[in-house]
């Protein structure tokens, strides 16, 4: 990420809060662009709607095969305006590797699903260095037809469950879904099941609710 200009801002999620800490150290060492991290989950994207300009996944579809319809119909919404999936390319892959990834439950085919979605593939092509050849990457990008990219001028952070745009206070993430969302660690827990049913959350973060304070 030190190589986008234009003061980029960075976002990322992963099911996992541990993996969260981890990428938290790593980029506090590596990199001097600042990094928003939340847990998410992919098929519940706690994003608002065409929340940045491009969306990239690296092997995070891959575990996920009968689910392609549902991945790739969330990432295309949230992305502004391109897709960047480096994932196993099915046809590509040896007989072992084939038998591999049916045996593991991986993804295929994704260019066609995403065609089939009526979704613009303007890119397809495998890597030519893969650390396993058993399991080789390709590069889809899909290109989408938001004229006029505009990023939200706050948060993209939203319910994963509504994509109403949340915001932070006394400790969470709420917003007029009437749901709130615990910060654990510095990191907002935006997974569907994270929800805690909070309706006058607002008002109490605004400490306009007697004991709030």
């Amino acid at each position: 990420v030190n190589a986008l200009s234009s003061d980029p801002r960075v976002y990322g999620f992963d099911i996992s809060w541990s993996r969260l800490a981890y990428a938290r150290e790593w980029l506090t060492e590596r990199v001097s662009t600042p990094v928003t991290l939340a847990t998410g989950d992919m098929f519940q994207i706690p994003c608002v709607d065409n929340a940045t300009e491009i969306v990239f996944t690296s092997h995070a579809v891959e575990p996920n095969g009968g689910f392609e319809v549902d991945i790739l119909s969330e990432l295309y919404r949230v992305a502004g305006r391109y897709l960047f999936l480096f994932e196993p390319d099915y046809a590509a892959a040896t007989e072992a590797g084939k038998r591999r990834m049916e045996h593991h439950g991986y993804c295929q085919d994704l260019p066609g699903v995403a065609r089939s979605l009526d979704m613009n593939v303007v890119h397809h092509a495998v890597l030519e260095c893969n650390t396993n050849p058993l399991n080789p990457t390709a590069l889809t990008v899909i290109e989408k037809s938001t004229s006029a990219f505009q990023p939200p001028s706050d948060s993209i952070w939203a319910c994963p469950h509504t994509h109403v745009p949340l915001q932070e206070g006394f400790g969470s993430m709420y917003g007029e879904s009437l749901l709130a969302y615990p910060i654990v660690g510095g990191f907002p827990c935006l997974c569907p099941e994270n929800a805690i049913i909070a309706s006058k959350y607002g008002m109490y973060a605004a400490g306009r609710i007697p004991g709030s304070n």
